[in-house]
């Protein structure tokens, strides 16, 4: 008699309802599935920890815990900087084999992140200058790929700290092409200046995509509002943007004005930006951009006038 009751109400309903019924019943064993697996007893002491591998299958791991205090000693030369940045990159390099890109996206950033901050501090101990930019270019390679690889909406907080970062590279790398500029040979000075410039329109590239995560949907107008903590880095952007356009040589008179042109209007929005945010932690860069706002001026008129005068 049950069953043909079951059956008769079963048939009263419509697909839909019928469909609901279903997946109703199989929430409901889900569900006392789970509460079976709350209630039963868990394992507890010994050195067999349960850990959930990429396929989804529980294996039993022995775990060897040494809470001895580990004794660290200060890298003071370059072999021992070495000696631990090896065993610092290995470890990384072990960990990314399991926390991959596709399925781990924050952790894999981090230990990139990690993994670069290994690289820049080995160029506090190296003295060879091209030796050091290479290590900066190992950053970059390291960095830039997953910016083509994550999306700015989605992944916003991460994307804005790797494109500054590749940013700050292309500017450590900068500086040491500009040191090594005055060594090099006239034949060379060419190649170099090309050089230059190329790595300075890559460093305004990605501190142009550090600055657009601060503006609402990605936009290019600044936001009305700010919070204090998030001036000061957004500020210092747009100061090294202003600072990395007077530094391309232009190929002509011309150019060089329109270079100059831009660097002033980035001067002056930050002067505004600085009064309508009300920073006071922008004191001694914000002396600098009022310099260059009086500076600039006469000196894109200089420019203007050699242009008038050769055509």
């Amino acid at each position: 008699r049950r069953r043909r009751r079951r059956r008769r109400r079963r048939r009263q309903h419509s697909d839909d309802q019928r469909f609901f019924y279903v997946d109703r019943c199989v929430a409901v064993r889900y569900g006392a599935a789970a509460r079976r697996h709350r209630r039963a007893p868990r394992r507890r002491g010994g050195r067999e920890q349960r850990r959930r591998t990429n396929d989804d299958v529980d294996v039993d791991v022995d775990v060897d815990i040494d809470d001895s205090p580990r004794k660290y000693e200060p890298c003071l030369d370059y072999a021992t900087a070495r000696k631990a940045f090896l065993a610092g990159r290995d470890a990384f390099d072990e960990a990314k084999q399991f926390f991959v890109l596709d399925g781990f996206v924050t952790d894999h950033i981090k230990i990139c992140q990690e993994v670069s901050q290994l690289w820049k501090m080995m160029t506090i101990h190296e003295q060879q200058l091209p030796r050091q930019a290479k290590m900066h270019k190992r950053r970059v390679q390291l960095l830039q790929p997953i910016l083509h690889e994550i999306s700015q909406t989605a992944y916003g907080q991460e994307y804005m700290q790797l494109a500054n970062e590749v940013a700050s590279s292309y500017m450590s790398i900068l500086d040491i092409k500009e040191q090594m500029f005055p060594n090099r040979p006239k034949s060379d000075r060419a190649q170099a200046i090309n050089k230059i410039n190329r790595l300075t329109h890559k460093a305004i590239l990605y501190h142009r995509l550090f600055i657009r995560g601060f503006h609402e949907n990605l936009g290019p107008d600044p936001p009305e509002k700010m919070e204090g903590y998030l001036q000061r880095p957004y500020l210092e952007a747009r100061f090294h943007v202003a600072r990395l356009y007077t530094k391309i040589i232009g190929e002509s008179v011309q150019a060089t004005c329109q270079l100059n042109q831009a660097s002033l209007l980035e001067y002056k929005t930050i002067v505004r930006l600085v009064e309508k945010y009300k920073c006071k932690e922008f004191v001694e860069e914000l002396k600098i951009c009022k310099e260059m706002v009086d500076l600039l001026p006469a000196k894109i008129a200089n420019w203007e006038r050699r242009a008038a005068g050769r055509a």
